[in-house]
């Protein structure tokens, strides 16, 4: 039976808040919720700029460095092994194959599995203060404009567009 969104963030929610066992089960995590938008500070804004600088060396599954992978797969495509480092993706996939993986990604996140990917999906958490993934990603692109710079131009949409 395909789970929802929520049920599949589960595991982000572990990874980013030490509260989770206060936390219902209806909970969302997946999305945004206007009493936790993140109000990014300019302290909060050097901090964005550092994790993305440590984790853009690392490529995604879709191609993009990871960082950007995370903001594709929260603010764009929907797709979570957008924000699954490339290598991590390979190495689960040979373990319990392709179509596993892809589908219960959310299930290895904070495992020693996906020691980068949980490690960037945490690190921005506790840098917002928030356990929501689009929020998360939100402050992200009002600091690094990932978005509007890449579509300024044709390379750019296409990048965008994965061609």
């Amino acid at each position: 039976a395909a789970r929802t969104m929520t049920e599949r963030m589960a595991p982000h929610q572990a990874l980013t808040d030490d509260t989770q066992n206060e936390a219902s089960s209806g909970d969302k995590i997946y999305g945004t919720d206007d009493i936790d938008k993140v109000d990014v500070t300019p302290e909060m804004a050097e901090q964005i700029k550092a994790w993305w600088a440590k984790y853009e060396q690392y490529g995604g599954r879709n191609g993009d460095a990871l960082p950007a992978g995370y903001l594709q797969a929260a603010l764009n495509s929907g797709i979570l092994t957008d924000a699954v480092e490339d290598n991590e993706f390979a190495a689960l996939a040979k373990e319990v194959g392709v179509d596993q993986a892809d589908e219960n990604i959310d299930k290895y996140l904070g495992t020693d599995k996906l020691p980068i990917t949980s490690a960037m999906w945490g690190e921005i958490a506790k840098i917002t203060g928030s356990r929501y993934l689009e929020d998360n990603a939100e402050a992200v692109q009002s600091v690094m404009k990932y978005f509007s710079e890449a579509i300024e131009d044709v390379d750019g949409i296409k990048k965008l567009a994965g061609l």
